[in-house]
């Protein structure tokens, strides 16, 4: 399927466990935690040097809506208000 050759990512590490799609997923083998390559703050700190496998590489990114998420343009309409 698509997203078992998807490039995965996730917000945090601990998506993998909580949000219902990537948990699902892992658990029924459809993917495995290889799949998942990293998070948002890996691909934005340029930690991964390459994150396309291929030209046509089908990139998938699960939120679990993390609180920092929710915060941060809270804060940044508050300092600008």
């Amino acid at each position: 399927t698509v997203v078992s050759q998807a490039e995965i990512y996730i917000d945090t590490y601990d998506a993998k466990n909580s949000v219902g799609e990537i948990k699902g997923l892992l658990e029924h083998g459809v993917i495995k935690e290889e799949n998942i390559l990293g998070t948002l703050v890996d691909l934005a700190g340029g930690r991964i040097k390459h994150p396309l496998s291929n030209p046509s590489a089908v990139t998938l990114f699960q939120s679990a809506g993390t609180a920092l998420e929710d915060l941060t343009p809270a804060v940044l309409v508050y300092i600008r208000a």
